[in-house]
């Protein structure tokens, strides 16, 4: 989950009233990603209210799915993981796709990772993912062309 983003006021209340087996209602496009030779539907997260819910209050996460975050220009993102209910690999990539920072990161936890490192885009896979693939700082993700003109615009 992104920390320093601001979250719509419509989305805090329906947060508020969630309980922990309760999801908001979000629709997410996904994209097929191939991540150190492995295959992965990712959900796509683009604009401000899937940004900031994340995976967010999910019980489990196949291991053939991840998320991916579309920032519409590189920036320093910081996650975290508050209302996060699975332990998470995060995965920092820059415009190219190079992978700049990876973090593992337990359920809960809110302290910030990655605020630090540049990036466009962050993957997020489960917790092990990461190790188990091979992959490391340098190594390069394709950025699937469909995701790289759906990004949002700056602001304006």
């Amino acid at each position: 989950m992104l920390k320093h983003a601001a979250i719509p006021l419509l989305l805090v209340a329906a947060l508020a009233s969630s309980s922990r087996s309760e999801t908001v209602s979000l629709k997410y496009d996904t994209v097929l990603m191939d991540v150190a030779g492995k295959t992965f539907t990712m959900d796509i997260a683009n604009d401000e209210p899937t940004i900031n819910f994340g995976l967010m209050r999910r019980e489990s996460l196949p291991a053939d799915r991840g998320m991916v975050f579309i920032f519409a220009e590189p920036g320093k993102n910081g996650f975290w993981m508050k209302d996060c209910f699975i332990d998470l690999d995060i995965i920092w990539l820059d415009s190219k796709g190079k992978v700049v920072f990876i973090a593992t990161m337990k359920a809960g936890d809110e302290v910030e990772q990655g605020g630090g490192v540049v990036a466009q885009y962050v993957l997020e896979l489960n917790s092990g993912t990461a190790k188990q693939l091979g992959l490391k700082v340098g190594d390069t993700v394709a950025i699937p062309k469909k995701i790289i003109p759906i990004a949002p615009p700056a602001n304006k």
